[in-house]
């Protein structure tokens, strides 16, 4: 399996252990809400290997309130910023970068967005002390 989808499985699982409606990239037509979206995106940095993780919670409540949205996205922010995750093809970090609200063009969808900066690390088989 590739760093990517290692590290994409492996926040998946971190992710649903929060919430169970998680999907990767976006939800399906008619999904219930609340729910979380995320996507992984590398960055080109010689130096380390490292990626972005963006993580959206999505809520359409009938009252207005961002109590539930908030309350999930503090969940989420719990389970990932700081979290250690050690595997066998790869390890990481994750660092909670910045939240922000987003508008969606229907009124009724409260969003949130959560953006990690993840630092992998990968086990060399070369290094010998």
């Amino acid at each position: 399996m590739s760093k990517t989808l290692e590290t994409r499985s492996k926040l998946r699982t971190a992710l649903k252990a929060v919430h169970p409606r998680v999907w990767y990239e976006r939800a399906p037509k008619g999904a219930e809400f609340p729910y979380l979206t995320y996507i992984l995106e590398g960055i080109n940095d010689p130096t380390l290997d490292r990626y972005v993780l963006d993580v959206d919670g999505w809520d359409a409540p009938a009252n207005g309130s961002t109590v539930a949205l908030e309350t999930l996205m503090g969940n989420v922010e719990q389970a990932l910023h700081k979290r250690v995750v050690v595997a066998d093809g790869v390890s990481f970090v994750i660092y909670l970068d910045r939240c922000f609200a987003i508008e969606d063009d229907d009124k009724r969808i409260r969003r949130r967005r959560y953006t990690y900066e993840i630092r992998t690390f990968e086990k060399r088989r070369d290094y010998h002390v």
